[in-house]
């Protein structure tokens, strides 16, 4: 079964401009939803379920096992976390920027 991500990000963020840069670099496939931080949409009930802190980026991985959420900051993009974990859900395509 293929993997889908979907990218929840504020169009402001540092850490969700640089994870969007990755993807797309890697020809990534993702649905980006967008999060309001200026209305306080990372508060809301919904979004909570998706990241209990509330911080974005946050992403999610729909695969065999269902989905499973990730939280993503600056030092996870730039220190490898957030782009080893995807990498496994689509192998030869994060190489070069997971390492």
């Amino acid at each position: 079964m293929a993997h889908r991500l979907e990218m929840y990000g504020f169009w402001r963020s540092q850490a969700t401009y640089r994870l969007r840069v990755a993807m797309n670099l890697k020809g990534i496939n993702y649905k980006e939803t967008p999060i309001n931080l200026d209305a306080g949409e990372q508060n809301s009930e919904k979004f909570r379920k998706v990241n209990p802190l509330g911080s974005v980026p946050a992403v999610m991985i729909e695969g065999q096992e269902g989905k499973e959420p990730l939280t993503v900051s600056s030092k996870h993009i730039r220190r490898h976390g957030i782009l080893r974990k995807i990498a496994g859900s689509f192998p030869g395509r994060l190489n070069s920027l997971a390492n």
